[in-house]
């Protein structure tokens, strides 16, 4: 029920049942990873279980989603990052009792430092779905979906009121192009706080994120499909897909890679994003693979990154 979370075992007998308390309110989210039970209730309350154990444990107290004694809003999306020491939150502000905004920002929840971090995702944009990697507990994308002010706020006042928002259409062909979602990657640290990776433009023909699992990421997408012996007029048919796509430091890389190139390839990438050359430098000095340089000289020159460029020649002549 809404004020309690029972544990079943395959069998479907009931283990353990942990209840809230009036002050703590109903569940309303639930995320599971390996490691970690995350609960959101409706009094924006966070409470967290260690699974790892045979008789699962709550972690220290529940967590007011609050900043300096204000309510941040109310927790939409939560997920916890591999090892359970962050949780991304994507929330409503609430400008009226009956009134639910989308925030422009996520929020990340520091377990071990109990504190939290938030992030403005742009102009315009609000995000809409967040996921962690699989194995690497700093990397997070963020799904972002363009919105825009009332038309008629805007016709009346000449400005965009927060209160009105609404989603943006798709551009019609031939209109400019607006990036109705975009999918941006993150590393996150206690050290370094939230440092962008990348901007990831959505095709067409894509719906929505699915996952993460480094080199990869996953999207949702549609195809359209008109058997030869049917009428133009006929209805196409959409088949809803999962394209695997690799972030730009991998592409083209057709050699299976270990573990120990991907985490010095995304190791590199997280220094560049914090800006110490000097860590990006260490991170893939030791990579002796031809297909891995070359993905990497060719991410220079999509992001027309000179000083990255310095590096590899570094590496290159040592």
């Amino acid at each position: 029920s809404g004020g309690k979370v029972t544990v079943y075992n395959y069998m479907g007998v009931s283990k353990q049942e942990f209840k809230n308390t009036e002050a703590e309110g109903e569940n309303i989210l639930l995320e599971l990873n390996d490691k970690r039970m995350v609960v959101a209730t409706n009094m924006g309350q966070i409470k967290i279980w260690d699974v790892t154990r045979k008789n699962w444990k709550q972690i220290g107290v529940p967590r007011v989603f609050e900043q300096n004694g204000n309510l941040l809003g109310e927790i939409r999306q939560i997920a916890v990052n591999c090892d359970g020491t962050k949780l991304c939150i994507l929330s409503d502000t609430l400008p009226a009792p009956s009134l639910k905004v989308p925030d422009t920002k996520f929020y990340i929840y520091d377990v071990e430092y109990d504190k939290i971090l938030e992030y403005e995702v742009g102009a315009h944009r609000v995000p809409i779905y967040c996921a962690w990697d699989q194995s690497d507990p700093r990397f997070l994308g963020v799904e972002t979906e363009f919105v825009v002010g009332s038309k008629e706020e805007e016709e009346d006042t000449g400005e965009q009121d927060p209160l009105y928002i609404q989603k943006a259409e798709k551009p019609a062909d031939g209109e400019e192009e607006k990036c109705y979602k975009l999918f941006s990657t993150f590393f996150v640290t206690s050290e370094n706080g939230i440092k962008e990776h990348a901007k990831i433009e959505y095709e067409s023909s894509d719906n929505t994120l699915l996952g993460i699992n480094v080199p990869c990421y996953y999207i949702s997408g549609y195809s359209k499909e008109q058997k030869a012996e049917t009428k133009p007029e006929d209805p196409v048919q959409l088949i809803i897909t999962i394209q695997e796509r690799r972030f730009t430091e991998y592409e083209g890389l057709q050699v299976e890679l270990d573990d120990d190139t991907k985490k010095a390839i995304l190791n590199f990438s997280a220094s560049l994003a914090n800006g110490n050359m000097d860590e990006a430098y260490n991170a893939v000095r030791g990579i002796r693979n031809v297909q891995v340089w070359k993905s990497l000289a060719q991410l220079c020159v999509k992001t027309k990154r000179l000083d990255v460029a310095q590096i590899l020649s570094l590496i290159h002549i040592s």
